[in-house]
């Protein structure tokens, strides 16, 4: 008999030991459960995308029996969903490169009316419409949020601001880019305003980009502007020479100042809001100017407040004369009157002659005593 060769026996392993065997258990159990269910899904997408049914001969050797069996071929569906696939991660990898290239074309933005400078007829029959206006060169990248800025400042400018868009690069029927034709710098400028004959004035991304000031400069500058007579003989000859109609507001100073911002702006307004462009608003100082009619003419009551209306009719003028209070309805509805009337009526009569201005006749003890008024409110304003 042999005998039995005494084996040792392995030492009993400490509980830490256990531990660490039973966590690694249970991870390498984890990780093989999803390794199984990964490869059983894609097993799946790779047999539905790539196998076909083919007739083949039965391998027993039966003659004339014939069945179907799945094998993976590479089949035509397949081809054509992976040549889309890719074709859609190119698609959207090469946007993305051109996005942040800046290559791509500028979304619209909103409320403009987009131009084609070509169309040279169409062009001079929008940018011949009266009022202020504001030109978006839409050839000029902007930045996304600039872009967000600029649409939030937009919402806010009262409607009556005209506002188109166009290649500032392209030319314009007289020959020259909108660059050139509004004197703005082509490096810099992505808007342009222009308003009643003012010089037009170029805007940069860097003020767009600021809504509170892109708002300021723009109400501001496009503003229907009012026009204060300082010589009786400059204004009489354009007065006599104009064809355009006008309202003279000829105050004193209390109910209509003449130098306040608030007042010249809630004119302003009306004409704006109402696009009375061929009105021209004329302030007149009632202590330094005296507005005079011919003899055969019912002169008007010389008051502290007159707004009169003045329309070129017949080689004279037709007259109408406004007696209410001022800002209100009312007198927005007598401007109105006055920028349309065309014949005499109730409220406007036909003058014989054309009114003009004089230089009041001031005594200087007056004088003086104006004179003392004003210190006073300058020492008062400097306390």
């Amino acid at each position: 008999m042999e005998s039995k060769e005494n084996k040792p026996v392995p030492a009993p392993e400490s509980k830490q030991t256990e531990s660490k065997s039973s966590g690694l258990g249970v991870v390498r159990q984890g990780l093989t459960m999803l390794l199984g269910v990964l490869s059983f899904v894609l097993r799946g997408v790779y047999r539905f995308f790539l196998a076909t049914d083919e007739v083949v001969e039965d391998p027993t050797g039966k003659r004339g029996k014939k069945h179907r069996i799945k094998q993976p071929v590479l089949s035509l569906r397949f081809i054509r969903i992976a040549l889309l696939f890719a074709s859609l991660v190119l698609g959207v990898f090469f946007v993305g490169i051109l996005k942040m290239a800046g290559l791509t074309p500028q979304p619209k933005l909103p409320g403009f009316t987009y131009l084609n400078v070509g169309n040279h007829n169409k062009l001079k029959e929008i940018m011949a419409q009266p009022g202020p206006r504001i030109i978006y060169c839409k050839n000029a990248a902007l930045q996304p949020l600039v872009r967000r800025a600029i649409s939030h400042t937009m919402d806010a400018l009262p409607s009556y601001i005209n506002r188109f868009a166009l290649d500032c690069n392209a030319k314009l029927p007289s020959g020259r880019t909108a660059y050139e034709r509004f004197e703005v710098d082509p490096h810099k400028t992505v808007m342009i305003i222009q308003a009643h004959g003012k010089k037009a004035k170029g805007l940069n991304e860097s003020l767009l980009a600021n809504p509170p000031l892109f708002y300021s400069v723009v109400s501001n500058d496009t503003q229907y502007a009012l026009k204060h007579v300082q010589h009786v003989e400059s204004f009489n000859e354009q007065f006599g020479k104009s064809t355009n109609r006008s309202l003279l507001i000829v105050t004193d100073g209390m109910k209509v100042s003449l130098y306040s911002r608030e007042h010249a702006s809630a004119i302003s307004r009306v004409v704006d809001k109402n696009r009375m462009y061929n009105l021209t608003v004329w302030l007149v100082n009632h202590h330094l100017f005296e507005l005079t009619f011919n003899e055969k003419d019912d002169a008007p009551d010389a008051k502290a407040l007159g707004i009169y209306c003045l329309v070129p009719y017949e080689g004279g003028h037709l007259f109408g004369q406004f007696n209410g209070a001022p800002f209100g309805k009312a007198m927005e509805a007598f401007m109105r009157s006055c920028s349309v009337v065309v014949k005499p009526n109730r409220d406007f009569k036909q003058l014989n002659g054309t009114p003009k201005l004089v230089n009041r006749v001031i005594e200087k003890d007056n004088t003086k005593k104006v004179d003392d008024e004003v210190q006073a409110k300058i020492a008062e304003l400097g306390n």
